[in-house]
C-alpha cells in the first residue's frame, strides 16, 4: 500500500485553521481560521512560507476560502455573516467587495466553473447564488431555501452551472437555473445518509458525487440522465442521482471533509479521528453498482427509510425450514443452530453430529462427500465453498 509522508508542518495562525485552498496554478495556497486572517503561502526553496497576510476583511472566524477559476479573485466566507472578495488589481491583495445577506454564519463559498457565479451557504438554512455584474460588483441571483437545517457546504459541477449543497438535515440538494424563467430551483434531493452531511465533491466528469457524513460513511452517487442505458427511471426529464457505493467501516468518527482529485481519481477524506484516508477505485469496479435487481430494490428501500423483511431468510432459520432440509441429507445424530434465536430450535446455520452406521460403513463425512450430497438434493451442478488453509476435499467435515 502506498504511503503519504509529512513533508512540513506550517505554523502561523493563532487558533483553529479552518480551511485551505490551492490557487489554480498550484504555486500558492490560502489558509484561513479563527484569528480572522487569511494567509497566502508559497514555496521558498524547499519550504512553504507566508508571503501575504490579509486582514480587516472580517470581524469573526473565517470558515472557508476559494480561488476563482482564473486565479485573480479570492472569496472568503465568515461567521460574521459576510463573504469578502479579494483581488490584486492595486498591486497587493485588498478586499474590494463584501457580500451581505445571510442572517448569520456563512459556512461555505464556491465559484462556478465559468467564474461568473458564486455560491454561499450558511447556518440560516439558505443557499445564495451571486452573479459577477462587473468590476467589484455582485448581484444576488437567487436565495434557495430547500434545506430544513444548517447548510454546511456548497460545490459546483466541474463544467456546468449545477450546484450541490450538503446539510445538517442529512440530505444533499441539487440546483440549476430554469432557462424558461431564469429562476433557480432545486432539481434533486439525495437521501441516504443517517446524519449530517458535512461535505461533498464531484469527480472530474461531474457524473459522480462523493459525500461525507456524521454517520461515518462516504457515499458515491451517480447521475442517470433521461434515456440512460441502465434503465433507471427518470421523470420530468431531469437527471436522477442514485447512491451506487457506500464506504463504511473505515472511519471511527465524523467525516468532516472530502476531496476528489480530478487528475488521479483518488478520494481523500478528513475525519474527526485525526486521520486522512486515501481511497482508490479498483480496476474491476462497476460504476453502476448496485446493478442487480435485488440490490437496486434494497438500495431504494434504504434510501427511503423503508423497512425490509425477507421471508426467505426467515424460512432458513425456523425449525423444519431450509437449513433443516439441507441437514436431512446427512446421517445426523444431533442438529442445533449455530446462532440460536429466542427459541433454541430456531436460528442461523446448523451444527451437525454424524451418527455412525457400521452397516453402511459410515463413521464420518468428508467435504467431497458433503458436496455430492448437496448437489444430489438440490439438483445443482456446482456448489461453491471455501476451504480452510491447508485443507482439501478429502478432509473430514463432520464426525
Amino acid at each position: 500500500m502506498a504511503k503519504l509522508e509529512l513533508s512540513q508542518s506550517l505554523t502561523g495562525h493563532k487558533g483553529i485553521v479552518w480551511n485551505v485552498s490551492w490557487h489554480p496554478l498550484g504555486t500558492v495556497f490560502a489558509s484561513c481560521g479563527e484569528d480572522k486572517t487569511i494567509k497566502l503561502w508559497s514555496k521558498e526553496g524547499q519550504d512553504w512560507k507566508i508571503k501575504t497576510v490579509l486582514v480587516d476583511g472580517h470581524q469573526r472566524t473565517i470558515r472557508e476560502v476559494a480561488w476563482s477559476p482564473c486565479g485573480n479573485l479570492l472569496a472568503s466566507a465568515s461567521f460574521d455573516a459576510t463573504t469578502a472578495i479579494w483581488d490584486k488589481k492595486s498591486g497587493q491583495f485588498e478586499c474590494n467587495a463584501t457580500l451581505e445577506g445571510h442572517e448569520n454564519e456563512v459556512k461555505s463559498v464556491a465559484w462556478s466553473p465559468s467564474g461568473q457565479l458564486l455560491a454561499t451557504c450558511g447556518r440560516d438554512k439558505s443557499v445564495w447564488v451571486w452573479e459577477v455584474a462587473g468590476d467589484d460588483e455582485y448581484e444576488c441571483e437567487a436565495v434557495l431555501n430547500a434545506h430544513d437545517q444548517d447548510v454546511k457546504k456548497v460545490a459546483w459541477h466541474p463544467s456546468l452551472d449545477l450546484l450541490a449543497s450538503a446539510s445538517y438535515d442529512n440530505t444533499v440538494k441539487m440546483y440549476k437555473e430554469d432557462p424558461a424563467d431564469n429562476d433557480w430551483t432545486c432539481v434533486a434531493t439525495l437521501q441516504s445518509h443517517e446524519s449530517t452531511v458535512w461535505s461533498l465533491a464531484f469527480d472530474k466528469t461531474g457524473e459522480r458525487l462523493a459525500t461525507t457524513s456524521d454517520d461515518r460513511t462516504v457515499k458515491i452517487w451517480k447521475e442517470y440522465k433521461p434515456n440512460n442505458q441502465e434503465g433507471v427511471i427518470v421523470t420530468d426529464n431531469e437527471s436522477v442521482w442514485k447512491c451506487v457505493c457506500t464506504l463504511s467501516g473505515y472511519h471511527t468518527r465524523c467525516i468532516y471533509d472530502i476531496a476528489w482529485c480530478h487528475k488521479t481519481g483518488l478520494i481523500a477524506t478528513a475525519c474527526g479521528d485525526d486521520i486522512i484516508r486515501i481511497f482508490k477505485e479498483t480496476e474491476d469496479s462497476d460504476p453502476n453498482a448496485p446493478t442487480a435487481w435485488k440490490e437496486r430494490i434494497v438500495a431504494y428501500l434504504l434510501e427511503n427509510r423503508i423497512s425490509l423483511y425477507s421471508p426467505h431468510t426467515s424460512w432458513d432459520c425456523v425449525q423444519g425450514g431450509v437449513n433443516d432440509w439441507l441437514a436431512s441429507i446427512f446421517p445426523c445424530d444431533k442438529s442445533r443452530p449455530i446462532t440460536p434465536g429466542d427459541n433454541p430450535n430456531f436460528g442461523a446455520g446448523r451444527i451437525l453430529t454424524i451418527q455412525p452406521d457400521p452397516a453402511k460403513n459410515i463413521s464420518s463425512v468428508t467435504i467431497a462427500d458433503a458436496v455430492d450430497r448437496v448437489k444430489k438434493l438440490t439438483g445443482l451442478p456446482h456448489v461453491r465453498l471455501a476451504l480452510g488453509r491447508g485443507k482439501s476435499m478429502d478432509n473430514v467435515h463432520c464426525m
